[in-house]
Order: structure tokens, then C-alpha cells, then sequence
């Protein structure tokens, strides 16, 4: 109970709404990291209450209550809908009141996790009751998972004489978002992170991205023209609508700068607004049918990836994950440069003490620049060197700047762990003392319920040794060492070293740390002191360089996508393995479907680590894997073998295949048996019913597990071959075909031909409520923000996932127009978004492959380079590379105030599924980096460059630059491409492009296999090739390019357009 010189009697806390509950002792035991949760697990805005009884009537004229802060939010009732009531004559009676909300101590129990409590102080005219209350009728979060209302405290007071005026006032910092976020707010301003540059044009430029649709000028000055710009040139925004009161609104932008020109002379102040018509837009947007990003960028003048990120903001406070190729725990990076990994140990828990069972915990370091929680708007980050898995978060100030980058060690380095390397510089003319505190905790990660209490801080039993810079845990253990000695400060829940230094005018001053890798605990302090954190550096750098092969030396015309490439190939290293084991995800996703895990394999043998690829397809080939009574058998059935195959043609290595044949020909076997078995006079000739699959585990015959199984059974045919067992390869051949056939006459059957597009339903034969349905029926929207109890509208979402990883197994040959049926019905059925695959209200980017793949395969490369271009802007974030499964865009995305919103959220409540928070509709989307995401968009970008050409299945014929954009040959563009891994054979390319022309040279290590080479040259700014020499000898030109026939040794080709 809160200390008071005019204590009432003791009263018992209680709830009466929903239901009639004593409040534990949390309220009222004067601790102020209890608490008592109010609606949990709320499933919608119902209201509840709490207050006091006595036994008989007391004095009452102000009630204090406290609730919980967590992550710079307060969990409390919405003031606008909360009201004090006290019990009379058998009912409850309002009564009028005034009340103070003090949020001044919001950290006082850990500071940079924002943990601590607001008070709120209601103060009436004194009344005489037996009972008071707090009545709710609503949360303060709307957000469905953030609804709990965690209260630590609360009492009464008798009170003296008042006269309330029925206000709310408050005090302390504001917990709300800052008011130019809201719609027409001003994003011109100085706390928005703006640099404004006064003259004619003006200039505003902002660190993070700020979406804008409008300009605002006094009525006299002319507006002519607005551009923005992206952190490169500067770009007209058209079309542009005055307005009588001198403003313009346009389209809504994503920008990092804003340039406006005047007719006159330019006024001092101007305003740059989201206003209203960005939410009307991009509603627009979510519920059209058809791709409005897509087709807004493929108007553009310029199509580049600039383009594609003026469409959206960035999700750019997704995490990453860095660590060492195959290690078992990754270290994860958020937005604030917080730095943790998963480890265990059995806590207490924060509210009540109880001891727990061992469990997994998120152990953490943060960044606090000048001692305080980072601030968004001038927080940002990168890799090191543009792709290196070492995160630079920059922290800008207007007196100092604070650069903290994050690596693990090298294999080989004399430690195992996290170096935080951090720089202060003084930006002043004077001399100027300034503070660092690294921050460190531990939490829970997983509860049932799930709450944001989930992650309320753990005592650490932190403490700092006699050296003054080692910080060890309860055991003993070696929490981090610092190169300097600090002093320690924080709470019992937060400890902090600190750091407070001189700088002067301009300087730079140093701190280092380190922090054993969980997996390799330490108690001496010696190695890591002898250890030199640049020598450690130098070292990362030279091992990543290495590790990374021949994409080391790529080079794009685009800087940003060939350091995406390598940064991503770092990825399914540090993610795609857990030692010998293949993992899906980094974090809450580490675990192994069988169906995505493939995709970072054959990415890896493609950019010449097949070395890598193949350790994930030992796992994949696995007895464990492949056991049938696993609930992904089928398809796992169909695709490793697939994946092998692959990989078999990009790195031939006959002892691998020789080692894993044997298990080849068990899955075809099983093949081969199990649709020989199933005799079912409808759906015979197939596999048997089993499950939708994913998610969805209703059972069903399912058109993709057959397509992977058809697929795996036709690659292995050809492993046989090339192993030289001619009788398994015909046999296997010929069951595929019997196989392929069967499918295509399903297909034929159960297409629905009603409406004026072909829809393939993906499961057929499925039992609901006992009954069978011969197939899912066509869906008139594929992405729709519904619950699952609306089944057949719901499941559109999941067949908008798996009806293009079927068309990625090209079970129609590309040339059959039901090639075509599955892309046709997403384009126009609301199953795309910026060329990616839509899932609900957000993008499931990574299951989008087939999709993509379909449409260089069809020949539409507007198409391709938007989904290229969409991949790497609007599936994963733009400044780490980290592409979750789903990455929100509704309302997520549709401007500054929603963004700001979920940085906040996602600068500590890193799971994305509290409570039912999935069911806002993916708003909070999935937080983590997947190797399966890296591996996918690998390919995907190879692709553009180099590609077997499956007209002919198997491929004979290998295209060039098919996917790339014509600006790529604009002159004084290069493309190099080294060891460039094919079905034929390993080449390097390489290209220079002039005024007039480009030389283009194609040089393989060793002999090409392929009948032909089909090079597409899009000359830029709409011109033609006119003529074309390879090797010296004219070569006829096409519109689409040149074909040199089977290639022998180095090719140079001269292009003049």
C-alpha cells in the first residue's frame, strides 16, 4: 500500500467486472514490480474495473492508482473512458472527479526497458462509502495484444474539501506518439530527426523515412514543383494538386528528402504532412484486386529499386541475426542496437517471486547513448562495410555522435562471443564530458497466456567485479568484460556499466566490450583481457571475405543489391544450419518444415558454396526427416531429392551422389508404391488424403505434395542417369510421366472454368465436418484479414501461398497455357503487393518464388523487375537485409504514425504473437530474420542474371541477363559476376557498357554443356541492339537478344545500339 499520513482502515482489493474477484496482495504489498493483470487475454474492448471495500463506510476523496509501464507504454485504461464510482444505496454512483497522470517515473525498475509505473491520482469531494472503484470502459492500446491492464498499486485517502472541475492533467513525459506523426502533422521539425535548408528550392531531409502527400506554404508562394529523393538523386513527384490555400498534396511518397521550388521567393516556413489522403490511398490499395504499388512503379519514369522504396515505408525495425557459419545460437540485432541470444536457466518470477522451471530466456545488452533509451528519429543503421554480418547502429545528437558496431568472432579467434565496439565524437567547438551505459538484463520469452508481461525484466544477480570492468552472473560466469574499467549503475532488474569521458572539440573517444557466446561460457577473465578487439576485427573481416566466395567480388550497377547478395549469403550461413541441423528461422523459428530449408541449400550452390548446400541436404536426406509418420512426409518426400538434384547439376560431386543415391531411390520407390496403392476409383493413381498442409492440417488430397513427389521422382531419374544406372533412370522416368499425366487429367477435372479466369484449387477431396468437398471452390478475393472460422474465405490466403510454390515445380511444361492459370488468378484476384505474395494484410514474400519465377519464364520482365525490385524493398527491410515469413503492410505501412508505433513496439516486445495478436491482421508482423527468406531472394536475384531456361525440362539452353534492367547498360555500368554456378558448368561474366554499346565477355571454367547460350541485351532509354560480334564474327540480333550456339571457351560479344 502507497505510504499515507491519513491511512483509512484496511480495505480488500477488488474486481467486480466482468466477474467478482479478489485482486491479489500485488496491489496492495507497497512492491512496486508486482501487479495484478486485468484482462489478459482479452478478446475485445469489454470493460472492467477495480477498487476498495471496507466493512463498513469510511471517508474517502482521492484514490491512487498505479499501473505498470513496459516498453514505453503505460498498461492503463483510457482516460477518456475511465471514471471513478462509489457504492450507494446498492448501486454504483459516479461521482465527479479530477485526475492528476503522472508518468515520471515510467523506468524506475529498468530504465532502458522503459519498466516502471504511472500513478494516477483521482480527487473528488469526500464522500462517505463502503466501497470506490476505477471504472474501464476501454484499454489504452487498441492494439489487441497490448489491451491488459496491469495495476501495482492502489488506495485511498480521506481527503480534504474539494471542488473537482472534471480534468485530466498530466505530468512527466509524454508516452503518446509525438504529435507531428498525426495526420497533417509538420514532419519538417527537429524532434522528426529533419534538416531543413532554407532558400529556393527548400530543402528538408530526415534520417529515417517519413511517408508525405502534401506541402503546405503560405497562400502567396507559388509551389512549382516538388521533388524527393531516397538517399540518391532527386526525383519530380507528379502528378502534383494545388489548392487554393497554397498547399499541393500528391500521391503518398516514402522519402528521405523533400526539395521545394517556388515561383518567388521561398517563405521561411514550410510545412511537410502525411495528411488523411495516405490511409484513403493505401485502403485503396488493400482492397484492390490487382497490384496498385506494382503498377504505380512499373509507370515510373525510373524503375529501380529507388523507386520501388518511394512506394512504402521500410520495415526497418525488423532484427537480424549475426553469428558464425552452422553456430548454434544466433545473436539477434534490433533497431536500438540491443544485442541478444537465446539462453535458459530456471527464474523467478518478477511479479509474484515464485520460483520457475527452466525455461528459455532472452539474454540482453543495449545500447544507452548518454545514459537514455535510444531515440527513432535519430537512430539508424547498416552493415559494416555495406554486407558484413556486423551491425553499425549510429545514434545522432546534435553535440555527439554514438557509433556502436556488433560482430561475433571469427572461427579460429582466441574467444567465442559478441564484441560492441563503440565510438563517441564530440561535434562541438568545446570540450564536452560525454556518458555511454551499456545496459544488460534477462527475460522470459514464452508464457501461456502469452501477455507483454511475458517480458517484464528478471533480477539479474548481476554484479561488477574489483577490476572494474567484468560483470558476472549468479554463477560465476563471465557476463561481459569491458577493455576499460566503468562504474555500475541501473537497478537490480537492469544493470548498467557506464562510462563518462572527456572529449575535445571534434574528438573521438573508444569503449569496447565483450560477451561470451552462451554456448561457450567463461569464468577467466584473462583470455578476453589479452585478447585485442581490432586484431579481432581485422580478423572477422578477413574470415567473412573469404567465406563468402566468389560473390566477394561482385559488382551490380546497383551497389546496394550485390551487397544484399553477399549480406544474404552470410544469412543461410549463420541461420541455415545449427551445426549438422537445418533450421527454418533464427529465433522463435528455429525449427524444419522440409519444404523452405531447400531454397538456402540450392541459393548456396548457385554463388559456388555448395559445400554448405550439401550439409543441408545431408539433413534433408536424413532417415529422421523422411520418416513417413511425420505430418510434412509428403512433400519432404518429393523435394529433397529435388533439391539434390539440383545441387548434383550446379556442383557435380559423384561420391556425394553416389552417397546419397541410395536414398534417392527410396523416395522414389515410395513414390512410386504409394500411388500405385491407392486405387480409389475417384481419386486413384495419387498420393492418399492426408492434409491441406502448413497451417492447415484439415485433410484433403493436395495437388502440391503430389507435384513435389512427381518432381522429386523425375530429378532422380536424371541423378540415375548421370550415374550411369540407365535401367533405374528409364524406370523412374517413365513412372514420372505415367505420374505427370495423371495430375494434369486431374487438373483438367477439377479446374473451375465459371468465371473468366481458370482457378486450380491446391487440395481437392477434403473432409470438413466429416463430409467431403471435391474441391476448395475459387476465391474472389485470395488475401483477406478474416478469422478462421470463415473457412472458405480465410483459406484463400493459404492457397495464395501454396498454388505458387506448386507452379514453381513447373508440373505444366512453360509452354502449356495452364502454366498460367495459377499466376493469372493472383494478379487479379488481390494476391499480390508490389509484385510479392500478399498473406491477410501482410506479404509472405518468401513462399512468392513460383510466382515470380513464372514470370520470366512467360516472357513478362516488367513484371519480374517489379518483384525483384518489391523483394528487396518491400518483403524485407532495407537496411539489413532481414526478410521474415510475413512482413506487414495494413495498416502498418500506410504512414509515419502506425510505423512509429510498431518501432516502438518492436524496441522490446520482440514476439509477434502475444496474447491474439495475429488476429489484428498481421499489423505487428513477424519479427525475424529466416535462411529461408535470404536463400529465396538469392535466387531470385541470380535468377535476373543467369538461368537454366526450362522450355525443355530437363534444360538444354542457359539465358543471360533475362531479368536484369535496361538502366543496368546504361553507359559506364558494369555487371561482374565471378563463378557464376550453372546446370552446365561454372562461368564468370562481365560487362561494360558504353554510349554506343556494350562489351559483354563470358568466360567458363572449363567446357560449357549447354546447347546453347540465349543472351538478352536490353539496351537502355528505349533504344535497340542494331548489331552484335561474337568473337569477332556479326551475329544476327532479335528483339531479344542473340543465341550462341554450344559455346566453346571464352565468348566476347560486342553490342552497338
Amino acid at each position: 500500500m502507497l505510504p499515507s499520513p491519513h491511512a483509512l482502515p484496511p480495505p480488500q482489493a477488488t474486481t467486480w467486472t466482468p466477474h467478482v474477484r479478489k485482486l491479489t496482495a500485488a496491489v496492495t504489498d507497497g512492491q512496486r514490480h508486482t501487479y495484478d493483470l486485468l484482462r489478459p487475454t482479452a478478446a475485445g474492448q469489454d470493460p472492467c474495473d477495480l477498487g476498495l471495500q471496507w466493512p463498513h463506510p469510511v471517508r474517502i476523496g482521492s484514490v491512487i492508482v498505479e499501473f505498470a509501464s513496459l516498453g514505453g507504454r503505460s498498461f492503463e485504461p483510457d482516460p477518456r473512458a475511465t471514471r471513478v464510482e462509489v457504492w450507494e444505496e446498492g448501486r454504483w454512483k459516479p461521482v465527479r472527479a479530477d485526475v492528476l497522470i503522472d508518468t515520471s517515473r515510467v523506468g524506475e525498475i529498468a530504465p532502458i526497458q522503459m519498466r516502471g509505473n504511472v500513478r494516477w491520482t483521482f480527487r473528488f469531494e469526500p464522500v462517505d462509502a463502503s466501497r470506490v472503484r476505477v471504472y474501464m470502459s476501454a484499454p489504452a492500446h487498441r492494439d489487441l495484444a497490448y489491451q491488459c491492464i496491469a495495476v501495482t498499486e492502489i488506495t485511498a485517502l480521506p481527503g480534504n474539501p474539494y471542488a473537482p472541475q472534471g480534468r485530466i492533467e498530466r505530468r512527466g513525459p509524454s508516452l503518446d506518439p509525438p504529435s507531428f506523426l498525426h495526420p497533417g502533422g509538420n514532419l519538417a521539425v527537429r524532434g522528426a530527426g529533419a534538416r531543413v535548408q532554407l532558400g529556393n528550392p527548400w530543402t528538408a531531409t530526415w534520417i529515417r523515412p517519413m511517408t508525405v502527400t502534401e506541402v503546405r506554404a503560405a497562400r502567396t508562394a507559388r509551389i512549382t514543383r516538388v521533388e524527393w529523393s531516397y538517399g540518391s538523386d532527386w526525383r519530380t513527384i507528379e502528378p502534383i494538386e494545388p489548392r487554393a490555400d497554397g498547399s499541393v498534396t500528391f500521391p503518398p511518397h516514402c522519402v528521405t528528402g523533400i526539395r521545394v521550388t517556388f515561383a518567388d521567393r521561398a517563405p521561411r516556413d514550410v510545412v511537410v504532412a502525411c495528411g488523411p489522403e495516405a490511409a484513403d490511398y493505401y485502403e485503396a490499395v488493400r482492397a484492390s484486386r490487382t497490384d496498385m504499388l506494382g503498377e504505380r512503379f512499373r509507370a515510373a519514369e525510373k524503375r529501380d529499386l529507388v523507386t520501388m522504396h518511394g512506394l512504402l515505408q521500410p520495415i526497418d525495425f525488423a532484427k537480424t541475426a549475426i553469428g558464425r557459419p552452422e553456430d548454434l545460437v544466433e545473436t539477434m540485432v534490433g533497431w536500438t542496437g540491443a544485442f541478444y541470444q537465446i539462453s535458459s536457466g530456471a527464474p523467478r518470477d518478477p511479479a509474484s517471486n515464485a520460483p520457475l522451471p527452466a525455461q528459455a530466456l532472452d539474454r540482453w545488452f543495449a545500447p544507452a547513448p548518454l545514459g537514455r533509451p535510444p531515440d527513432w528519429f535519430h537512430t539508424h543503421a547498416a552493415y559494416l562495410d555495406g554486407w558484413l554480418p556486423a551491425v553499425v547502429t549510429r545514434f545522432e545528437h546534435p553535440e555527439v555522435q554514438t557509433t556502436q558496431t556488433v560482430f561475433v568472432t571469427a572461427p579460429g579467434a582466441p574467444i567465442y562471443g559478441a564484441v560492441a565496439m563503440v565510438e563517441l565524437r564530440n561535434l562541438t567547438d568545446q570540450p564536452r564530458r560525454v556518458r555511454f551505459d551499456m545496459a544488460m538484463g534477462a527475460r522470459r520469452i514464452y508464457d501461456n497466456p502469452a501477455t507483454p508481461f511475458t517480458s517484464d525484466p528478471l533480477e539479474t544477480g548481476y554484479r561488477l567485479d574489483r577490476d572494474h570492468r567484468t560483470v558476472r552472473d549468479e554463477a560465476g560466469r563471465v557476463a561481459l568484460h569491458a577493455w576499460q574499467t566503468g562504474r555500475v549503475g541501473g537497478t537490480p532488474r537492469e544493470l548498467h556499466l557506464s562510462n563518462t569521458i572527456t572529449l575535445e572539440p571534434h574528438a573521438t573517444g573508444t569503449l569496447t566490450y565483450f560477451v561470451p557466446d552462451v554456448t561457450a561460457p567463461m569464468t577467466e577473465v584473462e583470455p578476453i583481457a589479452g585478447a585485442n578487439p581490432y586484431e579481432l576485427l581485422r580478423e572477422f573481416r578477413e574470415y567473412w571475405r573469404k567465406a563468402i566466395g566468389p560473390a566477394r567480388t561482385l559488382e551490380l550497377p546497383e551497389a546496394g543489391l550485390a551487397d544484399a547478395l553477399r549480406n544474404l549469403l552470410a544469412q543461410c550461413m549463420i541461420i541455415g544450419l545449427d551445426g549438422p541441423v537445418a533450421r527454418y528461422g533464427a529465433y522463435h523459428y528455429e525449427s524444419y518444415f522440409g519444404l523452405e530449408e531447400g531454397w538456402t541449400a540450392v541459393a548456396m550452390a548457385q554463388f559456388g558454396l555448395a559445400d554448405v548446400g550439401r550439409k543441408v541436404m545431408d539433413y534433408m536426406l536424413s532417415d529422421e526427416c523422411l520418416d513417413k509418420a511425420n505430418y510434412h512426409h509428403q512433400y519432404r518426400n518429393g523435394l529433397a531429392p529435388w533439391y539434390a538434384a539440383d545441387i548434383s547439376r550446379l556442383a557435380p560431386d559423384r561420391a556425394w551422389l553416389e552417397e546419397i543415391a541410395p536414398t534417392l531411390r527410396r523416395c522414389a520407390d515410395w513414390t512410386i508404391a504409394t500411388i500405385s496403392a491407392n486405387q480409389d476409383p475417384k481419386w486413384g493413381g495419387i498420393l492418399p488424403r492426408h492434409a491441406y498442409g502448413g497451417d492447415i492440417g484439415m485433410p484433403a488430397y493436395s495437388f502440391y505434395s503430389n507435384a513435389t513427389c512427381w518432381r522429386g521422382l523425375y530429378d532422380t531419374a536424371i541423378l540415375m542417369e548421370m550415374l550411369g544406372d540407365a535401367d533405374a533412370g528409364s524406370r523412374y522416368r517413365d513412372a514420372a510421366e505415367r505420374y505427370r499425366s495423371r495430375l494434369i487429367e486431374l487438373a483438367d477435372a477439377l479446374a473451375d472454368r465459371t468465371n473468366d479466369l481458370t482457378f486450380l484449387p491446391v487440395s481437392f477431396g477434403l473432409i470438413q465436418d466429416g463430409r467431403e468437398r471435391d474441391r476448395e471452390p475459387s476465391y474472389a478475393v485470395l488475401a483477406s484479414d478474416v478469422p478462421y472460422s470463415d473457412l472458405w474465405v480465410y483459406l484463400g490466403n493459404y492457397w495464395n501461398l501454396f498454388a505458387p510454390c506448386l507452379q514453381e515445380l513447373r508440373l505444366f511444361p512453360v509452354s502449356d497455357p495452364r502454366s498460367q492459370w495459377i499466376p493469372s488468378y493472383m494478379d487479379a484476384r488481390g494476391g499480390i503487393a508490389a509484385g510479392q505474395v500478399r498473406f491477410a494484410n501482410g506479404l509472405d514474400a518468401v513462399y512468392g518464388k513460383g510466382y515470380i519465377q513464372s514470370l520470366l519464364d512467360s516472357g513478362r520482365r516488367e513484371d519480374f523487375l517489379t518483384s525483384l525490385y518489391g523483394l528487396f524493398s518491400a518483403a524485407m527491410s532495407r537496411h539489413l537485409y532481414s526478410n521474415p515469413e510475413v512482413s506487414g503492410l495494413f495498416p502498418l505501412r500506410t504512414g509515419a504514425l502506425p510505423m512509429y508505433r510498431e518501432n516502438a513496439r518492436e524496441r522490446w516486445f520482440w514476439s509477434y504473437r502475444y496474447g491474439g495478436a495475429w488476429a489484428q491482421g498481421w499489423q505487428s508482423q513477424e519479427g525475424e530474420p529466416l535462411a529461408a527468406g535470404a536463400g529465396m531472394a538469392v535466387q531470385i536475384l541470380r535468377m535476373a542474371i543467369v538461368r537454366e531456361d526450362y522450355a525443355q525440362d530437363p534444360p538444354t539452353s542457359l539465358r543471360i541477363f533475362d531479368g536484369v534492367p535496361s538502366h543496368w547498360f546504361d553507359a559506364g555500368r558494369r555487371i561482374v559476376c565471378p563463378g557464376m554456378a550453372t546446370f552446365f558448368g561454372v562461368l564468370d561474366l562481365e560487362t561494360e557498357a558504353r554510349a554506343d554499346g556494350a562489351a559483354i565477355r563470358i568466360t567458363p571454367h572449363g567446357a560449357l554443356t549447354a546447347e546453347e547460350l540465349r543472351l538478352r541485351i536490353p539496351a537502355p532509354n528505349g533504344r535497340k541492339p542494331q548489331r552484335a560480334a561474337v568473337n569477332g564474327v556479326p551475329i544476327p540480333v532479335t528483339h531479344d537478344g542473340i543465341v550462341i550456339p554450344r559455346p566453346d571457351g571464352p565468348v566476347q560479344i560486342i553490342v552497338s545500339w
